[in-house]
């Protein structure tokens, strides 16, 4: 692609080759080891280069048809991920990105390299963040917007004409309809198997706790709670290698909601922000070519793109409640295991 928009050589930035799992963090080139236990030639890959570094410039004839600058500058960027934790001003510890799209995707900073038997059979790589210096992990779930959707389609055509008789979102009139307090049901959100920390392909989304009183809001609020306790999971596991998380910067879709906003909160028992941008990872982008060509001397000064927009602190009351639900969701993938597996 770079070399289509007119880049000298092939180049990928460190964030993403770090991201295969065949660069060597520590002389930021391909491993020879990696590369030779599968029988790759190293020739056959493009470059690695710093995220933010010109590496050309556009072709006369593209730029004409853009309509762009006939000397527009290529940039090197970097994976979505850690572009939108720049974007959202992620380049510290102690503050996580919890990107909320059709998956759900929750980053750190790191300032050191983190390596070790925890990160790795929790499924957590390390790798380059975009920002010099700084390395960069992450947690998921494979179903985050997309098992929201799933009910919406499957169970909620009633109100989905609802919402479209008030000319609301569906979503919104979804979520704004449920219950304060923790839902009665729980859901295993596996419908894709389970994301970290166990990548259990074989796990399967199960609901527990229905009753003949159960509701699609019920079932709404289920969700979103137990995407929320998959998360704090995945938290606790990260503290366990001096990965700490004090606040949360939401970004996607999720980030619109007020109200789930502040289930995060209470859950995770940490602040919860939302920013003034909700598309991180182009604002990051944008801030990489921005230093790239000295409207910021560094990725640091460019973070006063960054503005945020609400901050979202756990109630005590709430988190008590939601606190004695998790006790019990966190033993749910442990339970259904053996039946998953069967099935």
């Amino acid at each position: 692609m770079l070399l289509q928009l007119g880049a000298e050589e092939p180049v990928i930035d460190l964030s993403m080759a770090s991201r295969v799992m065949a660069l060597d963090l520590r002389t930021r080139r391909w491993s020879p080891e990696i590369l030779g236990a599968v029988g790759i030639d190293a020739a056959l890959l493009s470059e690695p280069v710093p995220s933010g570094e010109i590496v050309g410039v556009i072709r006369r004839s593209l730029a004409q048809e853009l309509g762009i600058h006939p000397r527009a500058k290529i940039v090197s960027g970097g994976h979505d991920q850690t572009c939108a934790a720049l974007g959202a001003g992620v380049i510290g510890e102690g503050i996580a990105l919890d990107s909320h799209g059709t998956a759900e995707v929750l980053s750190t900073a790191l300032e050191t390299e983190r390596l070790g038997s925890a990160m790795y059979e929790g499924y957590y790589p390390c790798t380059f963040h975009v920002v010099p210096g700084r390395y960069f992990t992450f947690a998921l779930n494979h179903t985050g917007g997309l098992l929201l959707q799933w009910l919406r389609d499957t169970c909620c055509g009633e109100d989905v004409e609802a919402a479209r008789r008030l000319n609301m979102d569906p979503y919104t009139y979804l979520i704004e309809r449920t219950d304060a307090r923790p839902s009665p049901v729980m859901v295993l959100p596996h419908f894709n198997g389970s994301g970290t920390p166990w990548c259990d392909l074989k796990s399967r989304g199960a609901m527990v706790g229905l009753t003949m009183d159960t509701t699609r809001e019920d079932l709404v609020k289920a969700i979103l709670d137990s995407l929320t306790y998959e998360m704090r999971i995945n938290l606790e596991y990260l503290s366990g290698t001096q990965i700490s998380v004090r606040r949360l910067r939401c970004v996607g879709g999720a980030a619109r909601s007020e109200k789930w906003m502040q289930i995060k909160a209470d859950i995770l028992g940490c602040t919860v922000e939302t920013l003034a941008v909700r598309e991180a990872a182009c604002l990051g982008a944008a801030m990489l070519a921005a230093t790239a060509v000295k409207a910021y001397d560094t990725p640091m000064e460019a973070l006063a793109m960054v503005q945020l927009q609400k901050r979202f602190e756990p109630n005590q009351a709430s988190r008590q409640l939601y606190d004695a639900r998790y006790r019990v969701y966190s033993q749910l993938y442990e339970a259904l295991r053996p039946l998953n597996h069967m099935l």
